[in-house]
């Protein structure tokens, strides 16, 4: 990659994109997004600060990796320069796509429901080129060689939770993180994504973004364990929070870098650590087997009482307001939509009533529009996504059934109204976990 200083004049346009370069990044936003250079400088700021909390030292970290044959890379790198093919980055580099309308990063991924992505370069896909020619015509040097491209919905350029998040799953990706495979602890094996998703998750927090982590995390899980919740069967609603819970217990006492290097070998090179399975490395590091790790996490996450709004922010999570917003986004207006929004901000900072709650439900069971051509096929896009996440929240019953509406739009094509009553009600009834609600069945913590 050709190095980039933060170019405060540089606001070039590709077809309503702005791109922005800094000294690590590429930045594209939206022409309606003010201030891409400002927006350009956070995302390289969160990137600095991601680095430096899990690696030893921050964008500076050499961070060894594999090589295999007898051709030094010295003797490669003068290779390529003499073949004219410009040398690899030895640095981190990356494309970061920030869409002002969720239902264009929506499409772009075709993954509906989804906040924010990561993607290697590594394996090429109609995707990373568009990406690429986006980048190119916004001003990307032709020979810039991203590692990844993040991707993300972002408001108005103030994403900085987003950001946090999707870096970290961009250092995953660069120290080859690994979860373990042999002698691993059951409930790693049974659900990788408490590592992956919950060190994401937790990051937000660790760089202050998150919010408050006993309101929006610990408070929550701990009506979970209450209600009957345990690892032998994590929820997808609330799985992101569970793994950040698990890494803030463990924080207490290991550093992120140690934390790290359970997971990643260049990591465990770095510091010197001895190369040993999952359970003796945890053990040496830790000090106590990863049983007592488990029962003091679950005694830690319920001695203290949950804060007022935890029921409220675990609720809201069970009836999946955010997922069916996004599945059924084409049948609500503007008003609705921002209504909505404006709920969930309440209810994470703790600022919601009940009341609030029901009044988000009750728009999105209610969600009706006028079955035109383009409704439908908005829906039909969605329809891959909505059975994958039915069968992910209510299980394998629930995809089958939302396979199922093909068969009513292929069968009725003049019915319209009848695709878009069953699609309304497969969101509303999958896409609500079938888990014991907190409000229903009041829980008290020690």
């Amino acid at each position: 990659m050709v190095a980039l200083g933060l170019a405060v004049s540089l606001g070039l346009c590709a077809w309503g994109w702005q791109g922005v370069p800094t000294d690590r990044l590429f930045v594209l936003v939206p022409d309606k997004i003010p201030n891409p250079v400002e927006v350009a400088a956070l995302a390289e700021g969160i990137l600095q600060e991601v680095w430096a909390l899990w690696l030893p030292q921050g964008l500076a970290t050499q961070v060894p990796q594999p090589f295999s044959g007898t051709v030094s890379p010295e003797v490669i790198a003068r290779a390529r320069e003499a073949a004219g093919i410009p040398a690899t980055s030895t640095g981190p580099c990356y494309g970061v796509v920030l869409y002002d309308d969720p239902e264009e990063l929506w499409q772009e991924a075709n993954w509906y429901g989804i906040g924010g992505l990561y993607t290697p370069t590594g394996f090429p896909s109609d995707l990373l080129d568009r990406l690429g020619t986006r980048a190119e015509a916004a001003g990307a040097p032709r020979d810039w060689q991203p590692w990844g491209y993040l991707l993300g919905y972002c408001s108005a350029g103030d994403c900085s939770v987003l950001l946090a998040h999707e870096f970290t799953h961009a250092l995953q990706d660069h120290v080859r993180m690994a979860l373990p495979t042999e002698f691993a602890p059951v409930e790693l094996d049974r659900e990788p994504r408490l590592v992956v998703e919950g060190m994401a998750r937790w990051t937000e927090f660790a760089l202050d973004y998150g919010g408050d982590f006993d309101l929006r995390v610990r408070g929550p899980v701990a009506i979970w364990l209450k209600l009957g919740g345990t690892l032998e069967e994590v929820p997808e609603f609330f799985l992101y929070e569970i793994g950040a819970s698990l890494f803030q217990y463990l924080s207490f006492t290991l550093s992120p870098r140690e934390i790290l290097g359970l997971f990643s070998q260049p990591q465990r090179e770095l510091l010197g650590l001895p190369e040993a399975g999952f359970l003796d490395l945890f053990r040496y590091l830790y000090g106590a087997e990863w049983e007592e790790f488990l029962a003091g996490w679950r005694e830690w996450t319920q001695e203290t009482p949950p804060p007022p709004g935890a029921e409220l922010v675990y609720e809201e999570r069970r009836l999946g307001i955010d997922l069916r917003t996004a599945l059924l986004w084409p049948l609500l207006p503007e008003d609705k939509r921002e209504e909505i929004a404006a709920i969930r901000r309440a209810i994470r900072e703790g600022g919601a009533s009940q009341e609030d709650l029901w009044r988000a439900d009750a728009i999105l069971r209610g969600a009706w529009a006028e079955p035109t051509e383009e409704l439908i096929s908005s829906l039909e896009r969605r329809s891959a996504s909505l059975q994958d996440w039915a069968r992910a929240i209510s299980g394998p019953e629930a995809a089958a059934r939302v396979s199922a509406l093909w068969l009513i739009r292929t069968a009725e094509p003049d019915q319209p109204k009848r695709y878009l009553v069953a699609s309304i009600e497969a969101v509303n009834e999958y896409l609500v976990a079938p888990a014991p609600s907190p409000l229903e069945n009041p829980v008290s913590v020690r």
